[in-house]
């Protein structure tokens, strides 16, 4: 028997059989992530929202004491509906499938390699495909010569291709800090030369952050959306001032309850109230202001929400300031719950007037079933209430608003119709009670962040809302007895307000303040003249 070879270090290829060790090749099933399609469809029919802004005006039938108004589109169609507008969008994304190429994976676990037997055939010794056939074997002086001694364990090629990359590198690091120490250098020169300084880095103070929080975003995941911000303002004709009006609103972050007083068309700064009740989050918000009876000083009255604290729900709750005019702030004097607000929706938006009298309170909100109820007080004691239903027809989570009329005891308060959806005018005399109104009104936007008020030397009722289509305001007016609403169209220059609207009118002067553009802002009407929208500061 020969006896078996040892196989040459670089040629072990040759002396292994090929049938004997085979090579496992495992399976392969290559994959990829599914395909989603998301679509988005809308409508681009026009057509009248069952949420928010739309409106109309019309005429009105005398019962009683009671006047019945019933409005009609500004084309003069009676219960016209009319589009401002609801255009949907429509679009489709899909991902495309992606499959992941993967290399199979070789097994060469196995039982230890032996030669196998030298065999003069050539089909017997491994050969790379498409190469040529192997040398014969070379003595061992002479396989030393032919392969190359390595430098650092690398071709001679190799080691040199290495060394120049280097130097390279090296050379160039070099010239670049060389190039960069120039440059400062220069740059230093060029500044000390236009200050007149050392090369000392000046010193700066940190710019102070405004307090306004409307100015800046929202802030925090738990902040307050602009769009449910309420605004409110209050106004009263004081001796002291040739004009007074005061505007109420809720932080974004805190949610505490801020205020600006206005002097003489001055407004003073920002102010906090650090109240004992703390307002529900996006509450809807009144005020009222009142003179004082034994000085010149005017009394704030603030409405809002807020939660018991066992059983969570909902209640009214009432902060009284007492105001120097000229001032900047008010000095905060009570604040109070109203028990008397039973069945007070979590939805319900808040109405408040001042009588003629200037000491009689007349607040207005929505209970659960729907049906607004007025609480009856005095600013002399803001402790005592009574309630009385006014209507059970409205849509729970609607506005509401109220104003007072020229002739003594009449109340107009603007809600929305329950069963119709639409948009009702309630003018009744206080003294008598309410009597059932069920006039509709024509289509709007159900879910209208909208605004009463009452300009005496006019003798002209205002209605103003947000239209749905270009976020700009609409007006309504009516003068005197007359029954017919006019309407105005989409006004640009009052900008497009991004939060509730608030109004305060004395003699023939109008303020519409609400947030334009992350401001705080006021458009003025005086006579018939409107100016605006500046922002409400200093």
């Amino acid at each position: 028997m020969d006896a078996t070879q040892v196989p040459t270090p670089g040629h072990m290829c040759e002396y292994y059989s090929r049938e004997k060790y085979s090579v496992d090749y495992p399976s392969f099933s290559p994959g990829g992530p599914s395909t989603t399609d998301g679509k988005q469809w809308g409508s681009t029919d026009q057509q009248w929202e069952s949420s928010r802004q739309q409106w109309v005006a019309g005429q009105a039938y005398p019962e009683g004491d009671t006047q019945v108004v019933d409005f009609a589109a500004p084309n003069g169609q009676t219960w016209e509906n009319y589009a401002i507008g609801d255009v949907g969008q429509g679009g489709h994304v899909s991902d495309s499938s992606g499959q992941f190429i993967t290399s199979p994976n070789f097994n060469n676990e196995g039982p230890p390699l032996t030669p196998a037997p030298q065999t003069p055939y050539p089909h017997n010794q491994m050969t790379a495909v498409g190469r040529p056939s192997p040398l014969p074997l070379l003595p061992p002086e002479e396989e030393k010569q032919a392969h190359p001694v390595p430098y650092c364990g690398l071709m001679r090629r190799d080691f040199w291709i290495l060394i120049a990359i280097v130097t390279l590198l090296l050379i160039g690091a070099i010239i670049g800090g060389i190039l960069g120490a120039v440059t400062i250098n220069r740059n230093e020169a060029a500044a000390a030369a236009v200050t007149g300084t050392s090369h000392d880095l000046p010193t700066t103070t940190p710019t102070p952050v405004p307090t306004a929080t409307f100015r800046g975003p929202t802030g925090t995941e738990s902040g307050l959306p602009r769009e449910d911000r309420s605004i409110a303002a209050s106004t009263v004709e004081n001796k002291s001032t040739e004009s007074n009006y005061q505007v109420v609103y809720q932080d974004l972050t805190t949610l505490d309850l801020r205020y600006r007083l206005v002097w003489n068309d001055r407004p003073a700064d920002e102010q906090n109230l650090t109240l004992r009740i703390k307002p529900d989050k996006g509450t809807p918000l009144a005020v009222v202001a009142a003179n004082s009876t034994v000085s010149d000083n005017i009394f704030l009255l603030i409405f809002y929400t807020t939660c018991t604290d066992l059983s969570n729900a909902p209640l009214l709750a009432v902060a009284c300031l007492d105001c120097i005019p000229g001032a900047p702030n008010c000095n905060e004097v009570s604040n109070n719950p109203i028990p008397e607000s039973h069945d007070l929706a979590h939805t319900s938006s808040i109405a408040a007037v001042l009588m003629e009298d200037g000491r009689s309170l007349r607040v207005y909100y929505q209970a659960e079933s729907g049906s607004i109820w007025v609480l009856h007080g005095n600013i002399a004691d803001v402790h005592k209430w009574t309630t009385s239903r006014l209507s059970e027809s409205a849509m729970v989570g609607t506005s509401i608003a109220a104003s007072i009329q020229r002739s003594p005891g009449k109340l107009q308060v603007i809600f929305v119709c329950g069963e119709m959806k639409l948009l009702r005018s309630l003018e009744y005399d206080d003294v008598s009670g309410a009597n059932g109104d069920e006039t509709p009104g024509s289509a709007w936007s159900t879910d209208a962040k909208f605004v009463a008020s009452y300009r005496r030397a006019t003798d002209t009722n205002h209605i103003h809302y947000v239209s749905p289509t270009q976020r700009r305001l609409v007006q309504y007016s009516r003068t005197g007895n007359s029954s017919e609403w006019t309407a105005e169209a989409e006004l640009s220059q009052w900008g497009a307000p991004q939060s509730g609207l608030a109004a305060a009118a004395w003699d023939d002067q109008l303020r519409l303040i609400y947030e334009d553009e992350e401001k705080i802002v006021e458009s003025t009407l005086s006579g018939s003249d409107w100016a605006g929208p500046l922002e409400l500061a200093p």
